[in-house]
C-alpha cells in the first residue's frame, strides 16, 4: 500500500466529515464534480464522479441532510484488478474477451446531518461497496459526534 493510500485511509472518515460542514447548499441543485482518487498500488490516480447535494432542510430541528456520492470509473478500476491479476497470478492472466467481459465497480455514500447553526455534522452514515468479477465487498459506517462547548 503506497504513503499516499495509507494517509487517505487513516482521514477517510474525517475528511468526509469536514466536506459535509461549514458548507453551503442551494436546495435541490445536485454539484457534480470529477475528483482523482489516489491508486493504492501507486501509479495512475482512478478518476471518480461525485456529486453532492443538499437533501433536507429543516428550519424547526436546525438540522440539514447533505448526501454524498462518489461512483469510481469501472474501467480504470477493471485495468487495476488486471493489473494486480498480471502481478500476482502469471499463471492465470485473463484473455482480453474474459478480461473486457469482468464487471467492477466502487461506489460511495455519505449522508450527514450538520447542524445549520455551527455547520457541524452531528451524524454521519457512510458506505462503500466495491468489487470485481464475482467478488465484492461492502462496508457501512454509522458515526454520530455530540459537541459541546
Amino acid at each position: 500500500m503506497s504513503d499516499e493510500v495509507a494517509a487517505q485511509r487513516f482521514v477517510e472518515i474525517p475528511a468526509l466529515m469536514a466536506t459535509c460542514q461549514g458548507t453551503e447548499f442551494e436546495p435541490g441543485h445536485v454539484y457534480e464534480i470529477k475528483v482523482p482518487f489516489p491508486n493504492p498500488f501507486g501509479g495512475a490516480p482512478i478518476p471518480a464522479d461525485v456529486t453532492y447535494s443538499l437533501a433536507t432542510l429543516d428550519r424547526t430541528s436546525r438540522t440539514a441532510t447533505v448526501e454524498y456520492r462518489a461512483s469510481y470509473d469501472s474501467e480504470r478500476l477493471k485495468d487495476l484488478g488486471l493489473d494486480v491479476a498480471r502481478e500476482f497470478l502469471p499463471d492465470r492472466k485473463p484473455g482480453a474477451e474474459e478480461a473486457a467481459a469482468i464487471p467492477a465497480f466502487r461506489n460511495d455514500a455519505a449522508d450527514c446531518t450538520v447542524n445549520t447553526e455551527t455547520g457541524w455534522v452531528q451524524h454521519m452514515t457512510y458506505s462503500k461497496s466495491f468489487g470485481i468479477g464475482d467478488k465484492s465487498h461492502s462496508e457501512k459506517y454509522d458515526i454520530s459526534v455530540v459537541w459541546k462547548q
